[in-house]
C-alpha cells in the first residue's frame, strides 16, 4: 500500500515477475500500472481523458499516479 492506494497484482510474465498492477482506492480501480518494452506505463482517467506516463522507474510512475489522483 502506498499513500492509501493498493497495488493489486494482476499480470505476470513467464518468469513469474509481476508486469501489471491494478491501482485500487477504497474498493474502486482508479489506475493501471504495466510493464511493456522495458518501460513502466501508468494510466489514469482524468475528467474524460486517459492520461499516461512512461518511465523506466516503477516508483516514479507510481508516484506520478498518486500525485495526479490526490492533486
Amino acid at each position: 500500500m502506498l499513500a492509501g492506494f493498493r497495488f493489486k497484482e494482476y499480470e505476470m510474465n513467464q518468469e513469474g515477475v509481476v508486469t501489471g498492477y491494478q491501482v485500487i482506492w477504497g474498493d474502486e480501480q482508479v489506475a493501471t500500472l504495466e510493464y511493456r518494452s522495458h518501460t513502466w506505463i501508468g494510466a489514469i482517467v482524468k475528467d474524460i481523458n486517459i492520461i499516461t506516463k512512461r518511465d523506466k522507474s516503477v516508483m516514479r510512475v507510481a508516484g506520478w499516479i498518486i500525485h495526479e489522483l490526490k492533486g
